[in-house]
């Protein structure tokens, strides 16, 4: 499942004046559909980053991975040092799962990726 994002709503609830285009998100299912498992991607244009969009869609989608899709397991892969990506992802009840070591090449060095994943049943649980 992949989408293109536009005018959406800010954070705060006013509405949008103008369509825009604020970024991609997508669920990539396993062609293996028994797995129930997708890699989540979400991509915000520049203007669009740090003001709560991120959290508001990855809370989305991974409510609609869990109770449409329905998957066991979402996860996602972040550069190292994308911060901002990790914290969204946490925030949306996604939890540390380990590090790809100098898995791909960013800027004439080799990086590491973080992994981070959601299984249905940790996102089902209350929250405190």
């Amino acid at each position: 499942m992949c989408c293109v994002i536009e005018t959406i709503s800010p954070p705060d609830g006013s509405p949008s004046t103008s369509p825009s285009f604020v970024g991609i998100v997508a669920l990539w299912i396993n062609a293996e559909r028994a797995h129930r498992h997708a890699k989540y991607t979400i991509s915000l244009g520049p203007q669009f980053q740090n003001k709560g969009y991120g959290t508001k869609i990855t809370k989305f989608m991974v409510e609609y991975g869990f109770q449409y899709l329905n998957l066991h397991r979402i996860s996602a892969v972040i550069p190292d040092g994308n911060d901002a990506a990790v914290a969204v992802c946490k925030q949306s009840g996604f939890t540390d799962e380990g590090r790809e070591r100098k898995a791909r090449w960013q800027n004439g060095e080799w990086r590491d990726n973080i992994l981070l994943g959601v299984l249905v049943d940790d996102w089902r649980r209350p929250k405190e």
